[in-house]
């Protein structure tokens, strides 16, 4: 996943891994003029990074807003290994770029096993939540989608599903109240 600064055309950009290939061939295919894109941040403008990342696009605008569990399972059931492997990355790769004291913990780059995928996800939702912490989630670039289909919908986890999805999880925790008491 590259990143866009304002000042840059869609010429400027190159690819230096797969997730980028990608975006290339989109962007390629579109005319973008990001000269003029500007933010409002306290009564101050300042131009902050443009960067395409479905899964960091849903995870960090919903942050906060929603809880964590509904966050990851929707994460985990709308993007693959690759995606999220290549959000995380662009994640740190930003964390580390950005101009503050904030010194993540130790966030393994590789993960293996069966349950990498929810590795991944948990190591995506300690960075947010250190940045969070540390007042400095508002300094990460701005994460936008090319697609808004790639972005799942986060009704499916709220409104009138909640009361079933609270039925379930009531359910849920009855089966192992039993399983526990076999």
């Amino acid at each position: 996943m590259d990143c866009i600064t304002p000042s840059l055309s869609v010429k400027a950009l190159t690819s230096k891994d797969n997730c980028g290939t990608e975006l290339m061939q989109k962007l390629s295919r579109k005319s973008l003029n990001m000269d003029s894109i500007e933010i409002s941040v306290e009564h101050q403008v300042r131009r902050r990074l443009l960067c395409l990342c479905n899964p960091l696009c849903f995870l960090v605008s919903r942050f906060g807003k929603r809880s964590s569990k509904e966050l990851k399972s929707a994460v985990l059931d709308c993007y693959n290994f690759e995606e999220l492997s290549c959000a995380k990355n662009q994640l740190i790769e930003d964390v580390k770029g950005l101009e503050t004291s904030v010194n993540l913990p130790h966030i393994p780059t590789r993960r293996g096993g069966e349950d990498r995928v929810i590795h991944i996800v948990d190591d995506i939702f300690t960075v947010l939540t250190y940045l969070d912490e540390n007042l400095s989630l508002g300094m990460l670039p701005r994460y936008v989608t090319d697609n808004l289909d790639s972005v799942p919908s986060s009704r499916l986890y709220e409104g009138d599903l909640s009361t079933l999805m609270k039925v379930i999880e009531r359910m849920d925790n009855e089966i192992k109240d039993l399983r526990l008491a076999l």
